[in-house]
């Protein structure tokens, strides 16, 4: 499995680390989790926990209710990145 879409299905904070335990062990190449309900807290345990950033290129987190707390914890995670070619928080 290289590209995962669990967009509009209303995922929220309460299942990111679920999310994230699978995630991380996938090599996936794509993630979108647009039109979500994650907002801050749900991101923020899905991008720390669970966003395998060795093989992602692709991430959509957009309408998804981020702030600063996503962003900023989307940046130090991925700072290292050499595969991260697209990424969408809008």
């Amino acid at each position: 499995l290289f590209s995962l879409d669990l967009s509009h299905n209303e995922i929220g904070p309460s299942c990111a680390s679920a999310l994230a335990t699978v995630l991380l062990r996938s090599e996936l190449k794509e993630i979108n989790l647009e039109w979500n309900k994650l907002q801050n807290v749900g991101a923020v345990t899905l991008i720390r926990e669970g966003l395998p950033v060795t093989t992602v290129k692709r991430i959509f987190l957009g309408w998804n209710g981020l702030g600063d707390e996503a962003a900023e914890a989307l940046g130090k995670v991925l700072a290292g990145s050499s595969t991260l070619e697209e990424l969408d928080i809008s």
